[in-house]
């Protein structure tokens, strides 16, 4: 944790008037609401589709309960404790909220955004104090617009066949059990600082010959849901191949989402689903790679949106009195 992050834990503490340890103190209860940032029908769905890479939930607190308490995320933004956070995609419900209230606190140079006024008189380095939002904001922005074209191609139903490790982890060892054909929506982003790129390294094994051989794995799963990518062979020329364009395209600073596409099988000593990679032609950068596809199913969509805003109002300037 940087000494900016800490700054941070001490001023939610002071905020929210609790014990430094962050339980409410006995004279001052704390009533709040918890709001999810999808819609699902069960508790069981909201936790599923609401959870972060290392399984915990994410959700929203209204502190004072809905609709007049406060947004306490976007009170950390506003305050600049914390940068809008959009490297997983931006927010459904408050992206204009947290728009703006970034704006403000970097125009007032609060938090993290006065980094001078913060540090004052501490012989403490930036580099120190906070991380590096110079290089991390424009990331960050990269992968919110590639989250967005997902969710997009989802609503259209291009991608609704497509899935996705931190999600559909019963699908995932379904499909690898029964060798199943499958679509899956990785993030190669670094994982691990002692793996080549942060995501891949070479593995000995044994073929079903009984024959040594050296395979290549690529992490493309999360730590609660792990889930890889696998080469047989980590010196053939296809495979050289693909490692070119993990490097260039999707690893470090680059694209990091890709749609892996090609035959799921298990892992069974620890239990993790594949997809086999046999060429660089397994990778692409949206659901489908027929154009007509995405176009017809994005047209239909959009007409069928359009009919329905249409009728809504007509419905609406009907009950107001309007002709």
């Amino acid at each position: 944790m940087t000494y900016g992050g800490k700054d941070a834990h001490e001023w939610l503490i002071r905020h929210l008037g609790v014990e430094h340890d962050g339980r409410p103190s006995d004279k001052t209860p704390i009533y709040l609401d918890v709001e999810f940032d999808t819609v699902e029908s069960t508790i069981v769905g909201c936790r599923k589709h609401n959870q972060e890479n290392y399984g915990r939930v994410l959700a929203y607190v209204h502190m004072g309960g809905r609709p007049s308490g406060e947004n306490l995320s976007l009170a950390v933004v506003r305050a600049g404790r914390s940068p809008y956070f959009v490297k997983y995609g931006r927010s459904r419900l408050y992206h204009a909220d947290f728009l703006e209230a970034e704006r403000l606190s970097m125009a007032d140079e609060r938090g993290l955004w006065g980094i001078t006024k913060v540090i004052g008189e501490r012989s403490i380095p930036v580099s120190d104090y906070v991380r590096n939002y110079q290089q991390l904001l424009p990331w960050w922005q990269t992968r919110e617009a590639i989250v967005e074209d997902f969710r997009r191609w989802q609503r259209e139903g291009v991608a609704r066949h497509v899935l996705v490790p931190r999600v559909h982890r019963d699908e995932l060892v379904a499909a690898a059990k029964n060798g199943d054909n499958v679509t899956v929506f990785v993030d190669l982003q670094p994982k691990d600082p002692f793996l080549h790129m942060g995501v891949m390294r070479n593995v000995l094994y044994t073929d079903p010959s009984g024959d040594a051989k050296t395979g290549t794995v690529v992490r493309a799963g999360t730590a609660k849901h792990p889930f890889n990518l696998w080469m047989d062979h980590a010196y053939s020329q296809e495979s050289e191949k693909i490692k070119s364009l993990v490097e260039r395209r999707y690893s470090r600073g680059g694209r990091n989402y890709a749609y892996v596409t090609g035959k799921a099988f298990m892992y069974h000593k620890k239990g993790v689903p594949q997809i086999l990679l046999t060429s660089c032609d397994d990778f692409a950068d949206a659901p489908s790679k027929d154009t007509h596809v995405l176009h017809h199913e994005g047209e239909e969509y959009h007409l069928v949106a359009a009919a329905a805003a249409h009728k809504r109002a007509e419905e609406y300037g009907y009950k107001c009195g309007v002709k």
